[in-house]
């Protein structure tokens, strides 16, 4: 049970992603990714930093890419 996030590159970087449940509590960071020119993707796999499965929901998402922050909802479904 994946999500997966494409963005978009113009250069090289480091970006990380912050997703946070409908109260706005951290529940998982990425740590640092690292991005190549054009189309990436992550793939979240549903869980928080410490391992443990989120229920379906809503769930809000940030992307740092250098000076830009991409802020967005996704829907995590069940298996």
């Amino acid at each position: 049970d994946q999500v997966s996030f494409d963005f978009n590159c113009d250069a090289i970087t480091s970006a990380e992603l912050i997703i946070m449940n409908p109260q706005g509590k951290t529940i998982l960071r990425s740590g640092t990714i690292n991005t190549t020119p054009g189309n990436n993707t992550y793939h979240w796999d549903g869980k928080t930093n410490s391992g443990q499965a989120v229920p379906a929901g809503v769930y809000i998402y940030q992307l740092k890419l250098n000076d830009r922050i991409i802020t967005g909802r996704i829907v995590k479904t069940m298996n």
